[in-house]
């Protein structure tokens, strides 16, 4: 019989803190939770950050997604980038 091995949580990203607890509840100690915008914030407002890019970056994939908000932030970093 193999001896299961004990291994490092999956890093997952989530943008809204609601599926963030989703993720959370489903993985449960199988995965490591980033959430993007928090509890209580405004997600129309979010900007992105070097944080939140290197989380989704180490993140094995994104689990959860408003695609309002990330054609928001799309937007909003081109725009950036083209000024």
């Amino acid at each position: 019989m193999a001896i299961a091995q004990e291994s490092e949580p999956t890093p997952v990203v989530a943008t809204l803190s609601i599926l963030g607890d989703i993720v959370e509840r489903i993985g449960e100690d199988h995965v490591s939770v980033t959430t993007l915008v928090g509890a209580g914030c405004d997600a129309g407002v979010y900007r992105p950050t070097p944080a939140a890019a290197r989380a989704v970056q180490d993140a094995s994939g994104p689990a959860a997604a408003d695609l309002d908000l990330m054609r928001h932030n799309a937007t909003t970093l081109f725009t950036a980038l083209t000024l």
